[in-house]
């Protein structure tokens, strides 16, 4: 636990000593860059909940042929590409130097994407890490993988450059499948919505979720590959579990009601975001569709909210929504480290 409070620390010192932004602003983004890297990529097998799932797995694709049943029992959705990167690495290299490798590429295009599209990058870096998005690429490697090349890929959907978009997407896809199902999301930058529509979509989209409306649905669905996501159900969400996903809902509102245009370019974050959660809500009961929105739309928030942050003219209205938000990080940050989410605790290095 104890690293994970150090580097909480040197996020938060760098993010004061760097509050007005500089030249040198980008001395404190690389700092942050090399300790995020380094905590991950120096960690022991056991620290995350299915970290030696992947060490095995490598293993296990490296002493086999892509013909053979136990290779097979992995590539189902076909996903030779991560077959691939498995196998080089075991030729050529070790685990380690693969982790190295995979993190580095992850990494970087999330640090590239917040440097480049969040007006205060190392607020956003500090919500990365605090509100447990940072801790989530230490377990679902493929799909934060993913995440990192359709975070990167959305400044083509402020852009209007679909085939850009789609291409980055379709690359994914030889990692995680699920890449191709972001592709027709690129839709979203044309819709034109009302804040008043989507604080409505919002609220509805958490009774029905709250009242697993939509497991009344499920039985007249009849498609075998959407079947194998509502097969597997959340049969006991806490009350917690519920409590984030109000606190969730409530911060998309607060947001809307202070960002100036939510159907402008400089939005199609924080609309991202808002899609993601109403999406969230509606499928909160079941486990694989939850996690694609949990997964690939609700971290956009650590640009989304940070640019609503910028465009506020009124210091006051800019202190009432960081401070929100730093709560709200903060008390994230210290229930995963109680609770041991993603399996972090205890944090051991690398044998």
């Amino acid at each position: 636990m104890i690293p994970y409070i150090l580097a909480g620390l040197i996020i938060i010192a760098v993010n004061v000593l760097f509050i007005h932004k500089t030249k040198y602003s980008v001395i404190g983004y690389f700092i942050l860059f090399a300790l995020l890297y380094l905590l991950c990529v120096f960690r022991n097998t056991s620290v995350g909940t299915d970290y030696q799932y992947y060490a095995d797995m490598f293993k296990t694709i490296g002493e086999h042929k892509i013909t053979d049943p136990q290779v097979k029992a992995l590539l189902w959705k076909k996903e030779y590409g991560w077959y691939y990167f498995n196998k080089v690495f075991f030729i050529y290299g070790t685990f380690f130097l693969y982790i190295c490798f995979f993190y580095f590429i992850t990494y970087f295009l999330i640090f590239r994407t917040i440097l480049d599209k969040s007006s205060i990058p190392l607020l956003s870096l500090l919500l990365y890490f605090f509100c447990g998005y940072y801790f989530a690429s230490y377990n679902v490697m493929r799909q934060v993988f993913v995440f990192s090349f359709f975070f990167y890929a959305l400044r083509y959907v402020e852009s209007k450059e679909f085939i850009k978009y789609s291409a980055i997407l379709v690359l994914g896809a030889f990692i995680h499948l699920s890449s191709l199902f972001l592709i027709p999301f690129f839709v979203v930058r044309y819709f034109k919505w009302s804040r008043s529509f989507l604080i409505a979509l919002l609220i509805i989209s958490l009774l029905l979720g709250f009242s697993n409306f939509f497991l009344k649905i499920t039985p007249y669905i009849h498609i075998d590959r959407l079947k194998n996501y509502i097969a597997l159900l959340h049969k006991n969400i806490s009350f917690f579990g519920y409590l984030i996903f109000l606190i969730n809902t409530l911060l998309a509102i607060l947001f809307l009601l202070y960002t100036k245009n939510i159907n402008s370019r400089e939005s199609i974050y924080l609309k991202f975001l808002v899609f993601g959660i109403i999406l969230s809500n509606l499928v909160m009961h079941f486990q694989w569709l939850f996690r694609f929105s949990e997964v690939y739309f609700i971290p956009i928030m650590i640009i989304g909210y940070t640019n609503v942050i910028s465009e506020c003219t009124s210091k006051n209205n800019k202190l009432i929504l960081t401070s929100i938000l730093l709560g709200y990080a903060f008390t994230i940050f210290f229930i995963s480290l109680a609770s041991n989410s993603n399996g972090i605790v205890p944090y051991k290095l690398v044998n």
